[in-house]
């Protein structure tokens, strides 16, 4: 049945070339014997070139008509290549290009899904991201290690990469080196007071070369209006940072003493306070010294008093603080005994080998951590009559 009818399928595809064949077909044997029959019999160009014109319409019509037939017999070959061949054979290609393409993108996701290990520490190492974009993914990293163990602002790992690493990580923070503190208490001629002496040494590290180191020093005693000037002028307070002596007490008051009665004071003058209220005498240093290196050596030395009521001395890190060694000793009081202190790099992981106390005697004690000890509270250690 089909056989039948695709012929006439094909030639209806052809339709408008036989319309067209068969108007101008009409238009011959209408319109020709009409034209000739009313033209002027003089013969003119126009009139000729009309006449030949009209003549030519069964030309068209047998020219279109045959166009028409190719048509159809070509469409209707195209249309059986197609069916038979063609279209499965394109088909079968899309299909195939389409599997490609779907393989090709699953590797292309599975290998982002599989970076390796060396890649994206190529990636950190060289810089290629922002500090930010690098900061992003080593917080999603820890995140994806530890967790966030509390909810909002409080949970642990948004406190140490904000309060700690933010501050302390950079190349513009500060950070102490082998920091070495020896004290010494001694009796003094002032009652119920020790002479308190300090020396304080450290390496200051800071990466970016530059910034402002806040030296701040501050103590009290309490001492009687008639022993005043004498305690003042056995306070020492020296300063050295770097290769630079950048402050010394007994200097500055030399340049700035006054007149001393017993009564109240207040001196300030170059970043120093002294007051005294009648009982108790406080004092101040405040001083910003620049950095232009890398390391810079400082060491402060400290002559005042202690009240023998002020039995605690607790030693406070302004830094992250490497390597840490402290010591305490009473000399020239047999009635006095140091007890072991309380160090909180105890409290930090592996501190069985990083914290180490040593006492030969009674009047001394020291101890050493060789780890990183945070800004806070370090140690805290008593003494006592005994």
């Amino acid at each position: 049945m089909n056989s039948f009818i695709k012929p006439f399928a094909a030639a209806w595809r052809a339709r408008a070339y036989f319309a067209l064949a068969a108007l101008f077909w009409v238009a011959f044997h209408v319109l020709t014997p009409l034209v000739n029959s009313n033209l002027p019999v003089q013969t003119e160009w126009w009139a000729d070139l009309i006449s030949k014109a009209t003549g030519s319409f069964d030309k068209f019509s047998y020219f279109i008509a045959i166009a028409g037939l190719i048509y159809a017999v070509l469409s209707d070959l195209i249309e059986y290549i197609w069916l038979n061949n063609l279209k499965t054979e394109f088909k079968s290609g899309f299909s195939e290009v389409g599997n490609i393409f779907e393989s090709t993108v699953s590797s292309f996701v599975s290998g982002l899904s599989n970076l390796s290990y060396e890649s994206i520490r190529m990636w950190v190492d060289n810089g290629r991201g922002t500090k930010e974009q690098i900061k992003i993914i080593a917080e999603t990293s820890l995140i994806n290690i530890y967790g966030k163990h509390n909810t909002g602002e409080g949970n642990l790992l948004e406190f140490i990469l904000g309060g700690v690493l933010d501050i302390w990580g950079t190349e513009s923070a500060q950070v102490w080196e082998n920091f070495v503190s020896q004290v010494t208490l001694r009796p003094i001629s002032i009652p119920d007071y020790f002479e308190w002496e300090e020396t304080r040494t450290y390496s200051l590290i800071c990466k970016s070369k530059s910034g402002v180191v806040p030296i701040r020093l501050e103590g009290s005693v309490r001492i009687r209006p008639d022993e005043i000037r004498s305690a003042i002028e056995h306070l020492e307070f020296r300063f050295r940072f770097g290769s630079e002596n950048k402050f010394d007490f007994q200097t500055w008051w030399s340049a700035n003493s006054i007149s001393i009665d017993g009564s109240q004071f207040k001196l300030e003058k170059d970043g120093v306070v002294l007051e005294y209220d009648g009982i108790w005498l406080a004092y101040f240093v405040n001083i910003d010294c620049n950095i232009s290196v890398e390391r810079s050596e400082v060491r402060i030395f400290e002559k005042s008093y202690v009240s023998v009521d002020d039995r605690c001395y607790a030693l406070t890190l302004r830094h992250p603080t490497h390597g840490i060694r402290a010591s305490l000793s009473i000399e020239g009081a047999s009635g006095w005994a140091v007890k072991p202190p309380v160090v909180s790099a105890v409290n930090y992981p592996k501190a069985e080998r990083t914290v180490q106390v040593h006492k030969d005697h009674k009047h001394s004690c020291q101890w050493s951590t060789q780890g990183w000890a945070l800004p806070g509270v370090a140690m805290v250690i008593e003494w006592s009559p005994g």
